[in-house]
């Protein structure tokens, strides 16, 4: 006679035509707040199977349930393949792991993005998640594979940091020095 404990209470689709297996690959909540990804990270993927425009969508409880709150994306210019790989949120920041190249992939062929590796640092303001910090992997990391997981509580960041051959890993622990 075990009684249970949690219940479910509501549940988010993934936007009209994702794909299975691209929705949902990072999840991130606290409090009020859900953060979900919708990014290829599977392996031995095709080029056409990746998602050209990965997207990181921010939902709000609300008395009425979960309502769309926001979405952050890069540039698909910049082949952002694995913007939202992680994902942590603490109270009004989001932090989304952006590395530029993930292993293991085709070993013939690499999809590694045209921007540096990266965290990028969301804040809400006035109801708006603004870009606070693209934090770069340049003088902290030597790893293609920054940003591969992502923690975040206070001013404390921790980023886990691959090498795409599996060759080295590591997880960097940052302070914010700005006291917001």
């Amino acid at each position: 006679d075990n009684p249970q404990v949690w219940r479910q209470m509501g549940f988010q689709q993934g936007p009209p035509g994702a794909r299975r297996m691209i929705f949902g690959v990072a999840i991130a909540m606290d409090g009020r707040l859900l953060a979900v990804s919708k990014v290829s990270v599977r392996p031995n993927m095709q080029e056409a199977d990746h998602l050209r425009h990965p997207k990181v969508y921010v939902f709000e409880r609300t008395a009425e349930g979960w309502k769309a709150g926001g979405t952050g994306e890069r540039d698909a210019s910049n082949k952002p393949w694995w913007f939202g790989a992680s994902l942590a949120l603490d109270g009004d920041r989001l932090a989304v792991g952006y590395p530029t190249l993930l292993k293991p992939f085709r070993a013939e062929q690499n999809f590694a993005s045209l921007e540096a590796p990266m965290v990028c640092v969301y804040r809400r303001q006035d109801g708006n998640w603004k870009l606070e910090q693209e934090l770069q992997s340049r003088g902290i990391s030597p790893f293609l594979g920054f940003g591969h997981r992502v923690a975040l509580r206070g001013d404390l960041m921790a980023v886990q940091s691959i090498h795409p051959l599996e060759e080295g890993v590591e997880v960097v622990v940052l302070r914010r020095e700005d006291g917001t």
